[in-house]
């Protein structure tokens, strides 16, 4: 074996402990192994006997001298005397997260076929997220109309973007623009979705019926058949922030009930924003995008704002300012409070009296407050009135009876 072929083999020696070391002393420079050729098993004994073998390249200068040691001590020899230029080292580039863009919707102008300003923020949403079916679902329609009366927010998809879809409500019926008659509560919603071929993501869903609201979307959601990529929530604006109420689904008592009476609560309608918010953000993973004061909150799919690497503001900052204002007659007496739910408290117990009783103490908490003035829904209420309902309506156990 020649001083060449001898300088390659220590050189990819010292390379390699080079590497593992960052090129620094390395504890240990084991002596070369023999390959098939016999000159190679000579020079490496000489190594080990303390002969010195120089070999020398552009690139490598390795000096062994082991004269006056033992084989030992040769053996375990400190590289220090093995230099090797090898160059920088690259390092690996640290990939930094993409900044996500704000999704701001704001300021958004009434365009003229909906109630507020919800065909400006419909056309923005969908023109930041993209459409994939244009298909929508309304249900609570005041007219026999597509676009007439109080506007309905799917309107303008229907009228400028041709979007098709399912309308449904009551108390009023056109098959030409596919609008069915149907009392709405959680026990048939699904069913009704089904039987209309609703698409499992259908790109807009919208609620706006004046009453148990939340519930029908509880419905839809937990069903795990729809997963529609935007909604829109009509909130009550009369309620503070804080407050997860919402009007009891008459049917979750009694599965069997005849549809009563359509009465509208005035201030205790609906659903509180924060009530939307338990089921649509921390049980679904919507992020609320806007709001048309005082009508409709408006929410997308979190999968798809991650997708497009989109962020939106605070829910508080959407909500600043918006709630609570007087819109509707106040109360005066409690026959109303059995008719509302805590929705947090009934998710976690499924009792409804439990839930109806921690509504009941959130509105008591309120009213006998000194520290912040009572909302004008409930302006008229004495506390002497709120205990006596929770007297009459006492818990056994963990359950109500």
């Amino acid at each position: 074996m020649n001083s060449v072929s001898l300088l390659m083999l220590l050189a990819a020696n010292a390379f390699v402990i080079g590497i593992f070391v960052n090129f620094k002393t390395c504890p240990v420079a084991k002596a070369p192994m023999p390959n098939e050729s016999g000159s190679d098993s000579v020079n490496s004994m000489a190594l080990l006997r303390g002969e010195t073998v120089t070999a020398k390249t552009d690139t490598a200068t390795i000096p062994s001298t082991a004269t006056g040691m033992s084989t030992s001590e040769r053996i375990g020899q400190k590289a220090t005397d093995l230099t090797i230029n090898t160059g920088p080292i690259d390092t690996v580039p640290v990939i930094q997260p993409k900044e996500k863009k704000l999704l701001k919707l704001d300021p958004c102008p009434r365009l003229g076929n909906s109630q507020g300003n919800q065909d400006c923020l419909i056309d923005k949403i969908f023109d930041a997220i993209g459409t994939t079916n244009k298909y929508y679902v309304e249900y609570g329609f005041n007219t026999n109309e597509q676009c007439s009366f109080s506007g309905p927010n799917t309107c303008r998809l229907w009228k400028e973007h041709n979007w098709t879809g399912l309308l449904l409500d009551g108390s009023h019926e056109n098959p030409a623009i596919n609008l069915h008659a149907h009392y709405l509560y959680s026990n048939n919603m699904v069913s009704l979705l089904d039987k209309y071929h609703v698409p499992k993501e259908t790109d807009f869903l919208s609620g706006d019926m004046d009453s148990h609201d939340y519930f029908i979307l509880k419905a839809i959601l937990d069903s795990g058949k729809y997963r529609p990529r935007v909604i829109s929530t009509e909130y009550n604006q009369n309620y503070p922030l804080s407050w997860e109420i919402s009007q009891i689904d008459p049917t979750i008592n009694q599965p069997d009930i005849e549809p009563p009476p359509y009465l509208f609560q005035n201030c205790t309608w609906g659903a509180s924003p924060s009530a939307f918010r338990y089921l649509l953000e921390h049980k679904y993973g919507y992020k609320m995008v806007a709001v048309t004061p005082i009508l409709d909150l408006f929410w997308i799919r979190g999968d798809i704002l991650d997708e497009l690497n989109l962020d939106v503001p605070s829910y508080e900052s959407l909500m600043a300012g918006k709630v609570p204002l007087p819109c509707h007659p106040g109360k005066s007496n409690p026959f109303f409070l059995k008719n509302l739910v805590d929705v947090k408290v009934y998710e976690e117990t499924k009792s409804v009296r439990l839930s109806n009783r921690a509504a009941v103490q959130t509105i008591l908490k309120h009213v006998q407050s000194t520290t912040e003035p009572t909302i004008p829904c409930l302006g008229r209420l004495t506390p002497a009135q709120l205990e006596e309902y929770l007297w009459e309506h006492p818990p056994i156990g963990k359950h109500f009876v």
